[in-house]
């Protein structure tokens, strides 16, 4: 059996819920382990503009979980000076 990892869509928050163009914010997300099975190598966490399976770029450097989290754990990562645009759901298809 594998560990599942999951983030969902209500435990990422935004340091601003309404910034403005231009404006630099921080994105953070909480990764849980939803299973009873620990993961003990590191879990990349990567931020993109949309859905990366429809060509958006990711948009800052991936953060780390280092050494994994314990069975039903979860960390926070964040990602800081995220430049606002409202061009975000905007990707190549």
């Amino acid at each position: 059996d594998q560990p599942e990892a999951a983030l969902s869509a209500e435990n990422i928050e935004l340091s601003d819920n309404f910034p403005e163009e231009g404006e630099a914010i921080t994105v953070s997300a909480m990764v849980q382990i939803l299973t009873q099975y620990a993961s003990s190598g590191d879990i990349t966490v990567r931020l993109y503009r949309g859905n990366p399976d429809s060509g958006c770029t990711e948009i800052q450097s991936p953060q780390v979980i280092a050494g994994g989290l314990a069975a039903r754990g979860q960390s926070k990562v964040q990602f800081t000076g995220v430049v606002f645009s409202k061009e975000g759901k905007r990707c190549p298809t």
